[in-house]
């Protein structure tokens, strides 16, 4: 998950309308707010706060995410309907704070999700929610669904790719004529349009590169 700037809502609004999806699209990047996959071909707008529960928040421009069909299909029923079963919001919530996303390229090849707890009782109670939804999505663990496999194996073969090409920039194009190009490469790929780009930060970060000195 990322962090995401939204814009509010002003007026009515439908968020069935064509207009309202793609901007609620493009304010999430073209990402999945859960996964962090792009691009989707089945996407969906996901009311965060249930709209069973929640019915004066159905247009709600504020309650509208971007998600993929699997992660919706995976998403607990439950999720969001009380304060017991909150999760973060990355439009509003420091995401990027509160939670590391890391992957384990050795023989299990899992995603790794740690918490950062800020001694706050009532984010922290969200964190551990987040943390439980993500190991749904990311690990299978608690469903029955198996579209996890395909995602687990897409980021590992990500994350594969992007150390191949930060060994690369080290070994063969820093202090060449080619550095600045590769590096903008990299560059792309850290940003937040880029799929699993948390994922890849916190590889970055693990070789001691800095974003704001490379």
């Amino acid at each position: 998950m990322i962090n995401i700037k939204k814009s509010l809502s002003t007026g009515t609004i439908n968020y069935k309308d064509e207009s309202v999806r793609k901007k609620v699209r493009d304010e999430f990047l073209k990402k999945c707010y859960m996964c962090e996959g792009t691009p989707i071909q089945n996407y969906e707008i996901d009311h965060f706060y249930p709209q069973n529960i929640f019915p004066h928040l159905i247009n709600s421009y504020e309650n509208l995410f971007y998600i993929c069909s699997k992660c919706n299909k995976i998403r607990p029923k439950d999720i969001n309907t009380s304060s017991d079963n909150e999760v973060l919001d990355n439009t509003t919530d420091d995401v990027e704070k509160y939670i590391t996303l890391d992957v384990s390229l050795d023989e299990c090849k899992k995603a790794i999700i740690t918490a950062n707890y800020t001694g706050n009782t009532n984010i922290d109670k969200k964190v551990d929610n987040t943390i439980f939804l993500l190991e749904k999505i990311y690990n299978g663990k608690g469903t029955t669904s198996e579209s996890y496999i395909c995602l687990k194996d897409d980021i590992v073969d990500d994350v594969i790719q992007f150390l191949s090409d930060l060994v690369l920039y080290e070994d063969d194009y820093k202090g060449t004529q080619f550095e600045s190009r590769f590096k903008n490469k990299l560059l792309i790929e850290l940003d937040k349009s880029s799929k699993y780009s948390s994922f890849k930060n916190t590889i970055f970060k693990k070789k001691g590169f800095d974003e704001t000195t490379f």
